[in-house]
């Protein structure tokens, strides 16, 4: 029996006795019970959701893979890589007319798109670790969570030095370890090895250009709190970004594994990254 004031309560699950009559829980048996089951909820949630998180990255890598092959696809038709088209037609707009599957491949799982009311009034274009990028202007739209690497335009924007161009598959020297899409918070980059990591890799805030900071973002392989919006870039960067290269293969690269590939026709991997203690 528990007693509360004057008024009486007996808890009302019930038990089988060893002699066949029924006897209720007492309450101290309840509640070691439920502290067992809250000890094994803080147990296995971390779990699931690491599981949750590794079926997205999967899902990613598989939206990668595709878009490679339809680029590929776009080259052996054209005899070229994807032209520079004036903005706002992207990319994006070419693999989209040729290949419709693309329209289905161009969100990352852990980026997703935002709804039609969100765009009506969203004023930030940019993307983040878990929010695609918004291309808006003269009616067009596009969403999407990757970037094409910006040296396979046929055609590269002022700030580019055109000599670092891709301009056919002979000038990729190193097709392994050459990114052609990679997770990113813009629709395309142009790294440099000079590039340094965004001291904010959760909320990517606008830079002058658009190198590795518009890529280098712990979309994958770290949680969410570790993202830190204040970074201190002597110290290693946490995550990893899904990429897919110009031989076909895609696979999950570290943050500080980016600046060891190589991005343009000239590109000559960094001693260290830059900002490294």
């Amino acid at each position: 029996m528990v007693y509360f004031g004057l008024r009486k309560f007996r808890v009302s699950i019930t038990r089988e006795s060893g002699k066949g009559g029924k006897s209720g829980f007492t309450l101290l048996e309840l509640l070691v019970v439920l502290g067992i089951i809250a000890v094994l909820s803080g147990l296995f949630l971390p779990a699931l959701a690491r599981a949750k998180a590794g079926a997205k990255a999967i899902a990613c890598l598989s939206n990668l893979k595709q878009l490679g092959l339809a680029n590929w696809m776009y080259f052996n038709d054209e005899g070229r890589f994807v032209h520079y088209d004036p903005w706002p037609n992207l990319w994006m707009l070419n693999l989209q007319s040729r290949y419709s599957a693309v329209d289905k491949l161009r969100i990352c799982p852990t980026a997703p798109e935002s709804s039609g009311a969100q765009l009506d009034t969203d004023s930030w274009h940019f993307g983040a670790v878990s929010r695609a990028w918004l291309v808006k202007d003269k009616g067009a739209r596009y969403q999407g969570s990757y970037a094409l690497n910006g040296y396979f335009y046929t055609d590269g924007p002022p700030w580019c030095d055109p000599r670092n161009l891709f301009q056919s598959d002979s000038d990729v020297h190193y097709p392994t370890k050459t990114p052609f899409f990679a997770d990113a918070v813009w629709v395309d980059a142009w790294p440099l090895p000079t590039d340094r990591p965004a001291s904010n890799l959760f909320d990517f805030v606008m830079l002058p250009r658009g190198g590795l900071q518009r890529i280098a973002i712990p979309r994958h392989a770290c949680s969410p709190a570790v993202a830190a919006k204040t970074l201190d870039l002597r110290t290693t960067l946490p995550g990893a970004v899904n990429a897919a290269f110009v031989d076909n293969h895609v696979e999950a690269v570290r943050l500080e594994n980016l600046w060891g590939l190589y991005w343009h026709k000239n590109w000559v991997p960094p001693g260290k990254r830059p900002g490294l203690r």
